[in-house]
């Protein structure tokens, strides 16, 4: 003779195959945010070498690596100039830049990364030390730049939107 009836049975049954459905759903619920934060940091480091190939490209005077940092619909935002839309426009601004002038210095600092799906920010401060190669006098720049970035089918990160400003007043003369 048992214990228990038949619905007695039955509410311990549920009783239990409830607690173990709930610690499951706990334990897939603690992975999904632990994978989430190991492709977030995965994510960051990306981004990070992206913004350590910006510097390089720019170190190195080579247009062609620094335009592959850039969507093909990219806009870029340059201080005082009507926006840039996508890579051929980049491209036919920026060369004179590649084109007349040698980077002797390029450092980022107090960088800041946040992702957010599939679109991530950077924000940065910099300081650029250029000189013509014609010759003159080199030109420093201490700016700040807030760039949006697009996930790639390929998991790679690409600048979608871009645009610095100077830390420092225009002179007046």
């Amino acid at each position: 003779c048992s214990l228990y009836t038949v619905e007695e049975k039955m509410i311990k049954s549920n009783w239990l195959l409830s607690k173990i459905i709930l610690v499951i759903t706990l334990a897939m619920l603690c992975f999904t945010l632990s994978c989430q934060k190991q492709n977030t940091e995965t994510d960051i480091a990306t981004i990070d070498y992206v913004l350590n190939q910006y510097t390089q490209s720019m170190m190195d005077g080579d247009l062609d690596l620094w335009m592959s940092l850039y969507t093909d619909d990219t806009i870029k935002m340059l201080p005082d100039q009507p926006a840039i839309f996508g890579k051929e426009e980049l491209r036919a601004s920026m060369k004179p830049l590649f084109d007349n002038f040698t980077f002797e210095e390029f450092t980022l600092s107090d960088m800041e990364i946040q992702v957010a799906g599939s679109w991530a920010f950077s924000f940065c401060n910099f300081t650029v030390t250029m000189t013509p190669k014609a010759g003159g006098e080199p030109i420093y720049m201490d700016a700040k730049d807030l760039a949006i970035y697009e996930r790639q089918v390929d998991g790679s990160w690409k600048v979608a939107r871009d645009c610095w400003n100077s830390n420092t007043p225009p002179k007046v003369e």
